[in-house]
């Protein structure tokens, strides 16, 4: 402050250091509010990703023990010679791949 000799001078300095004192604190709320909001946008990305994961892998168990119930039909049509005449009906449906 010494280097201010004038009241005009003195106030302007004052001026500064008390914006400057606020402008620190301030920047440094906002960061702090960005990376919590960030948090809280990735936290709730997280669930939705834990949500789907869990569907998928209901669904792919499903796909697996329809696969099963696939070939369990067509042992019994195999089994009792029905195999052409019904596969061929739904490759031409395109229902199954051909086997």
């Amino acid at each position: 402050m010494r280097k201010y000799r004038d009241v005009d001078a003195t106030a302007k300095w004052m001026k500064t250091a008390v914006s400057e004192e606020m402008i620190v604190p301030a920047l440094a709320s906002a960061v702090i509010a960005e990376i919590e909001a960030q948090a809280a946008v990735h936290a709730e990305q997280e669930i939705e990703i834990s949500a789907r994961g869990v569907s998928i892998a209901g669904l792919e168990k499903e796909v697996g023990s329809m696969h099963k119930e696939l070939e369990l039909i067509y042992c019994l049509l195999r089994e009792y010679g029905l195999k052409d005449k019904v596969a061929g009906i739904l490759e031409k449906n395109e229902v199954v791949p051909s086997y």
